[in-house]
C-alpha cells in the first residue's frame, strides 16, 4: 500500500510495511507501536571512604531496548520468539521477553522486548551449552 505525506514533511512516519514485515516474519508479531530506549551498557563508580559515588564513568554507545505491541500473526513463531533476531533500522535486535494480551471480540495480541548491543552486528549465534 502506497501512503503519501501532506504538510509539513518534518514528521517521520512510524513502521513501514517492509519494517513491520520483517519483524513478523522473525517473530510472528506484526507490530502495532513500539518505543525504542538507549541506556548505557558499560558503567562503573569510584566509591569514597563513606562508600559514596565519587567519580562515575559510562559508554557512549550504549544498548537499545525495543518494546513492541501488535497483531499475533503467526502463534508458532511467536511462542518460539525468544532468542530470535531481526534486524530494524539496520541494528541487530535480540528477543528476549514475549507476553500476551488476551481480549474478549479481538484478535490476540502480543509484546515483545528486544535489546540492540552496540558491538553485536550479526545475527549469527552460536550454541554453547544444551
Amino acid at each position: 500500500m502506497a501512503i503519501q505525506q501532506y504538510g509539513s514533511s518534518s514528521y517521520i512516519f512510524g513502521f513501514s510495511d517492509t519494517d513491520a514485515n520483517t519483524i513478523a516474519a522473525a517473530t510472528g508479531l506484526v507490530p502495532q507501536e513500539g518505543s525504542i530506549d538507549k541506556e548505557a551498557e558499560v558503567t562503573a563508580e569510584g566509591k569514597d571512604k563513606f562508600n559514596r559515588t565519587a567519580a562515575f564513568v559510562m559508554d557512549d554507545q550504549g544498548k537499545k531496548n525495543l518494546q513492541l505491541s501488535g497483531y499475533i500473526s503467526n502463534l508458532s513463531l511467536y511462542e518460539a520468539a525468544m532468542g530470535v533476531t531481526f534486524f530494524y533500522n539496520g541494528l541487530v535486535y535480540i528477543v528476549t521477553a514475549t507476553g500476551k494480551a488476551i481480549k474478549k471480540d479481538d484478535f490476540l495480541m502480543g509484546n515483545i522486548t528486544a535489546v540492540n548491543y552496540s558491538q553485536i552486528t550479526s545475527a549469527a549465534k552460536t550454541l554453547v551449552a544444551a
